[in-house]
């Protein structure tokens, strides 16, 4: 009696066949299947099968970052390194254990599918085999026969061929080797000439499987049935259906499984997964029962064969949003096609039609599934250059605003918006002296800086972007105060970069603005402005920074002046041609020791004729715009010496006079001739001149800082770096510039009583500047208690309302001693 094998084929010989499982780096997730080293050495697998992980599916493959397609291939050693032998026996018992009670079940459920006919339509438990080799390695091949004679001992009533399944073994090893060798260094299916490859593979495995198998049979004698090419294309159709068919399920699930071992997550990552796709899955099975049984009533009925109509289902199920519901919907299809062919009369001609039909319903799903990931990995692709700098990785400026509303909708009560411009001073610098890779190198660092600030402040949700080269932007939503996030920006970017050999450090310009929140129609939204308008006010920050030398300015709204850009421009014009509209006003530096006058800070004022007397801040930022900064400042300067001239012969002795000079005005080639020819005019002694500047201001163009300070300093002109602690301050920088006074900011001052950190920063910059042989000022004393802190913190200098506000020279007190209120 002829000795069969189980399952669909009755009339072939039962033997322990290893059958084919098709594809070892496949990923029929619409964008790859990844089986990374760390799930692999969990199970005790070999990691040379490893396919590196691309972004756009929910598989472990599209949830793992664009970074992922770096992984590569580990060898079997550095894998088992890392686990112990004792888990690695234990992992190769249960994948062992696993594997032989797959094998059962598939016989089992393909015996239920026998035929009349001597065709097989599919045989499951080649698949599994194939893949189980294709995972393992081919040391596991005296395993897969022990099971798979095994599962035909318990699985069949006659006795099997051990013989018959060495050959099939063999091939199925030596397919996966293959595959494995052509695949080794290209991603997965992600492609169709790589679903040809794969096609090709498997059929030639499974036909090698199939002729040794069978040839094996008739050899032995087992077999003594018609001749042998029939039963080879028979066994050869059946296997490689099987394989098809069930492949791109057992990949996936296995790689799902791998990854949930992995992050011991099995549990936790199945429920999210049916929680995610459960109704998708539902709608699915339905159309897949719908069809199936549609077209199984008409054939039945009538008689008719309209296969045609599995097609457009297919192709709904080949667009599902994952490769996982795709594959799964097609083999629940062909399993329903298998199931009803079970219930109908159907000749040799028809088995092998349908076999014909459930080979292109797998592979046409495949291509289209195929087809579809391009599309979406493209779509993905250019959705994130969109969205993001492809350099830096961060937000890009045309979401830079969508952003921003998300982060503003999502507020809390109490929380406000805070915006930082950032600018990057001397870019081209960098790009000229040490190339644009460095120029690249350092953008990426700045970026990396930004992110860690935002991320160090407790709570903190912010937006970070590149706007532009050299542009940078911080939106974040902030309660109460919001130095953590300004101050860690600052100490991130005030680091030396050590970039191509060198060490960098760069001069910043930050304009920041700030606008509060409040509650609408059950979201949030910014209170009394638009989010243009703020960006706006953020970027006009940043500006004035940038012209003034400062490295932070807040947005100040300029008093209601009622004169236009266009108005304020021209006025100033005929301004600096007019004798008597612009005037200074002066406010007096006191010796904290003594409470002395020292000197004066010169500050201009506007006296327009139809608006009255205008701060500064109603002008200036035009005058920076448009370039009247340098003839104002020009202005500024002769007048203050002059005035200082007439003060020495007034009162008999040397007062300082201290003038602000912009960075634009500095940069200039005549400033160091106007300065000396300013003294002379006056009459002073260039001892009593103080140009205070801003580090930021000086290092936008170093090298001619250096000169200009030099020449000016060999004739006796101080040097007075102002808002230090704002800038980028280093000990290198008061060295070479030869500093003489430290004006420490207001916002310090602002804090000193109240905030810890300030007033130990104010400490640190006293002990600086004292050790340094400089002269330590502290600005915007509005207070008795903070004048005393001062002097307790041994500042040379004060400056502020509570010693003097800025007057006319005719209403300033410059003899005696000043009042403390």
């Amino acid at each position: 009696m002829p000795v069969t094998r189980a399952g669909p084929m009755a009339v072939w010989p039962a033997v322990g066949r290893d059958q084919g499982y098709a594809s070892i780096r496949w990923s029929f997730e619409v964008e790859q299947l990844a089986l990374w080293p760390s799930s692999r050495y969990l199970l005790g697998l070999p990691s040379f099968l490893m396919v590196p992980c691309v972004p756009g599916s929910d598989t472990g493959v599209g949830s793992r970052h664009r970074e992922a397609t770096a992984c590569r291939f580990r060898s079997l050693q550095t894998a088992r390194s890392l686990v112990a032998p004792q888990a690695e026996a234990r992992h190769h018992v249960v994948v062992a254990g696993a594997y032989f009670m797959a094998i059962l079940v598939l016989q089992w459920v393909a015996s239920l599918f026998n035929v009349a006919s001597s065709l097989s339509l599919w045989y499951l438990p080649s698949g599994l085999t194939f893949a189980f080799l294709a995972i393992c390695g081919w040391r596991w091949a005296p395993w897969a026969l022990v099971a798979s004679v095994a599962g035909n001992v318990l699985t069949s009533s006659y006795a099997p061929n051990v013989l018959a399944a060495v050959p099939g073994i063999l091939a199925y090893a030596g397919g996966a080797a293959v595959l494995n060798t052509v695949r080794r260094n290209r991603q997965g299916l992600a492609l169709p000439q790589d679903l040809a490859t794969l096609t090709l593979v498997v059929a030639a495995s499974s036909a090698a499987a199939a002729l040794g198998d069978v040839s094996v049979l008739y050899l032995t004698g087992t077999f003594m049935g018609p001749p042998m090419v029939a039963p080879c294309v028979d066994w050869w159709i059946g296997d490689l259906v099987g394989i098809i068919t069930l492949g791109p399920v057992l990949l996936l699930g296995l790689e799902r499984v791998h990854h949930a071992v992995r992050d011991n997550a099995v549990l936790a990552r199945f429920q999210g997964w049916f929680q995610r796709y459960g109704l998708e899955l539902r709608l699915i099975v339905l159309v897949v029962a719908v069809t199936v049984l549609g077209v199984y009533t008409i054939e039945s009925t009538t008689g008719l064969r309209v296969a045609f109509l599995y097609f457009l289902p297919l192709l709904w199920l080949s667009l599902r949003p994952t490769f996982l519901l795709s594959a799964l919907g097609t083999f629940l299809m062909n399993a329903g096609i298998i199931v009803t062919l079970a219930h109908l009369n159907l000749s040799p001609s028809q088995q092998r039609d349908n076999q014909l039909l459930i080979a292109t319903l797998s592979l046409v799903s495949l291509l289209v599934s195929i087809l579809e990931a391009q599309r979406r990995t493209q779509q993905a692709a250019l959705q994130y250059q969109v969205e993001h700098d492809t350099l830096t990785g961060l937000t890009s400026r045309v979401a830079f605003q969508p952003a921003v509303d998300a982060l503003v909708r999502a507020a809390h009560p109490g929380e406000r918006l805070l915006l930082l411009f950032i600018d990057i001073d001397r870019l081209k610098h960098i790009n000229d002296a040490h190339g644009h890779l460095a120029g690249d190198a350092y953008l990426k660092s700045v970026a990396g800086q930004l992110r860690h600030s935002t991320t160090t402040v407790p709570d903190l949700q912010a937006v970070v972007a590149r706007l532009s080269g050299d542009e940078f932007a911080v939106a974040a939503r902030v309660k109460g105060q919001d130095d953590a996030l300004i101050r860690g920006v600052l100490d991130g970017l005030h680091r030396t970069v050590r970039i191509a050999g060198h060490d960098l450090q760069m001069a910043f310009s930050i304009g920041v603005s700030v606008a509060a929140l409040r509650p609408s129609d059950g979201h949030t939204v910014l209170d009394s402005l638009d989010l243009a308008t703020l960006i706006q006010q953020a970027d006009e920050a940043m500006y004035h920074a940038k012209q003034s030398g400062r490295s932070l300015q807040w947005f100040e709204p300029p008093p209601e002046s009622g004169l236009t850009a266009l108005e304020c421009e021209q006025g100033l014009r005929r301004a600096l041609e007019t004798e008597g509209e612009l005037v200074l006003h002066y406010q007096p530096l006191i010796d904290l020791q003594t409470r002395e006058v020292l000197g004066c800070e010169a500050l201009v004022r506007w006296q327009h004729p139809t608006r009255g007397l205008l701060g500064p801040a109603a002008f200036l930022p035009v005058a920076e715009r448009t370039g009247l900064i340098i003839p104002l400042g020009r202005w500024v300067l002769r007048t203050a010496c002059l005035q200082a001239g007439l003060w020495r012969r007034q009162h008999q002795r040397p007062l300082r006079i201290s003038v602000n000079v912009d960075a634009q005005q500095f940069r200039t080639d005549t400033f160091v001739r106007e300065v000396l020819d300013a003294i002379q005019v006056g009459e002073i002694a260039a001892s009593q001149l103080d140009l205070e500047l801003t580090e930021s201001a000086i290092l936008l163009d170093a090298t001619t800082a250096i000169e200009h300070l030099e020449i000016l300093q060999q004739h006796g002109v101080r040097l007075a770096l102002d808002d230090f602690g704002m800038g980028y301050s280093s000990l290198s920088h008061l060295r070479d510039f030869h500093v003489h006074v430290l004006k420490i900011d207001r916002s310090f001052t602002r804090n000193l009583l109240s905030n810890g950190r300030d007033l130990r920063i104010v400490q640190a910059m006293v002990a600086l500047g004292h050790s340094l042989g400089t002269r330590v000022l502290i600005e915007g004393i509005e207070t008795v208690e903070q004048l005393e802190m001062a002097a307790t913190l041994g500042c040379d200098e004060v400056q502020g309302y509570l010693l003097g506000r800025p007057v006319p020279p005719a209403q300033l007190e410059l003899s005696g001693r000043t009042q403390d209120s």
